[in-house]
């Protein structure tokens, strides 16, 4: 898995890639305050987890 995330201070965004599957998760939340990233990963880790795990 290959991610990246970034935040212009108003929106936060986090993708994650599974190249080996040529497939990947988006997430854009319109906020950048208190946990955001930290939830946005929660969410992308269980999406990515599937993504990985199917056949």
């Amino acid at each position: 898995m290959i991610s990246h995330s970034g935040s212009n201070g108003r929106w936060n965004a986090l993708i994650g890639l599974v190249p080996d599957q040529q497939d990947g998760v988006l997430i854009v939340a319109n906020t950048a305050v208190g946990e955001t990233e930290a939830k946005e990963t929660k969410i992308i880790l269980k999406l990515l987890t599937e993504l990985v795990s199917k056949p």
